[in-house]
């Protein structure tokens, strides 16, 4: 018993859909949840309005640093009269500095070596999937379908035997500073607890010109994440500078780096610094104001890397081995298109009609589903009696089902 038929047989009832061989709607614990996402977004980019708004700025006019506020006005009158009304000179009333250092990131799990490789690659998360499994069968790297992203002190033992080597097949050298295990990448319970610790290399090392160029990419990724934990801190320091003008507060923030430490060896962008004046808190600054005009943007469009690292985990819809099928699945079926480019998820008509349908429906809700997983791990670890879930999903079907009978009366 579940709800495609039941979806199917009443939507042709009411003529809503063709009774055509093969035109049928298909419901799923954890694709109908997604469809209804991927409806939701488009639907909140569609009916977005854009609206104009003014924000004012003070501009030091001795060294051209610009002083922001967050406020937004609705009127651009009202923006320029409180602009008119402003003084020649700003009040420095506070300046803070901090230094912030930063750790590499954490170690992989599959969803978010899934998101990295649709971003930079735009590989469908199966084929990403893929690809790690037959390196995981060459031995080169670890059990792939984890979603774990900590390792225990065994497996930081042999990474850190094995350090040089890894440095040395993805070409990246750096001197270790971080050679002790950390809590943020090693934690034996955590790891006990998920059965399966993070995506890491193994101790079998490939040579890279016997792997295809797909292989190659995810491995070096792998490797690359996994060995920056072992490389210094980033650290920097940021120095934010308040002014204030007839009540009014204004900000720039500095920024210095002092050590790049892994973000020098990683392949994300690093930003620049951006130097401020010697400021002091009571100095009066020559400034000018300006007035400028802004509008709001749009929702941006979901695409299959979101879903996959921040989507899916957000509401705990599927697992490490289901959420890339879940994405082909809703495309075969033709809920959702995806653009080969940017990897955005377009909902279909199809689509639709199957959201509207079920719209005050809870299988179609992710809040609903993400507690179904909760359930179904419970029952996995013995907590909870099958019998009980199993029941509860029986008599929420068959109220479904008599509400469509119901309507067809």
């Amino acid at each position: 018993m579940n709800l495609s038929p039941l979806a199917t047989l009443d939507l042709q009832r009411h003529g809503q859909l063709s009774t055509q061989k093969g035109n049928s709607l298909s419901v799923g614990r954890v694709q109908t949840p997604t469809v209804r996402l991927i409806c939701e977004n488009d639907l909140a980019i569609r009916g977005f309005m854009p609206q104009t708004y003014w924000k004012l700025q003070l501009e030091d006019r001795a060294t051209g640093v610009l002083f922001s506020n967050k406020d937004k006005f609705s009127d651009s009158d009202e923006a320029l009269a409180t602009a008119k009304a402003f003084a020649e000179q700003s009040l420095v009333t506070a300046i803070e500095m901090k230094d912030h250092q930063r750790a590499a990131p954490p170690l992989f799990n599959l969803s978010d070596l899934q998101g990295v490789a649709a971003k930079r690659w735009q590989y469908e998360s199966t084929k990403t999937e893929q690809i790690v499994e037959k390196l995981y069968l060459k031995k080169y790297l670890s059990y792939p379908r984890t979603d774990c992203r900590f390792i225990t002190t065994d497996e930081f033992a042999y990474l850190k035997q094995y350090l040089n080597s890894y440095q040395e097949v993805i070409q990246c050298p750096f001197e270790p500073k971080q050679v002790q295990p950390r809590e943020a990448y090693v934690d034996d319970q955590k790891v006990a607890k998920a059965s399966h610790y993070a995506l890491i290399p193994t101790e079998n090392i490939p040579n890279l010109a016997t792997l295809s160029q797909e292989e190659r990419r995810i491995y070096e990724i792998v490797v690359r994440r996994t060995i920056l934990m072992f490389a210094a801190d980033c650290c920097y320091q940021t120095t934010s500078v308040q002014l204030e003008n007839k009540g009014w507060t204004f900000q720039a923030t500095g920024r210095h780096m002092i050590d790049l430490g892994w973000a020098g060896y990683s392949e994300q962008a690093v930003r620049k610094d951006v130097e401020l004046p010697q400021y002091q808190v009571g100095q009066l600054v020559p400034t000018t104001v300006q007035v400028i005009e802004g509008v709001t943007k749009p929702p941006k469009r979901l695409t299959e890397s979101q879903l996959i690292s921040q989507v899916f985990p957000k509401y705990g819809l599927g697992t490490q081995a289901t959420r890339g099928t879940i994405i082909q699945t809703i495309q075969k079926r033709g809920y959702v298109k995806k653009d080969r480019k940017t990897g955005q998820l377009f909902p279909t008509n199809k689509a639709y009609l199957l959201i509207n349908y079920l719209i005050d429906n809870e299988f179609s809700s992710p809040e609903t589903t993400g507690g179904w997983e909760v359930f179904l791990s419970q029952i996995g670890e013995g907590a909870i009696d099958p019998r009980e879930f199993v029941d509860a999903i029986k008599d929420k079907l068959s109220s479904q089902i008599q509400a469509a009978k119901e309507r067809g009366d």
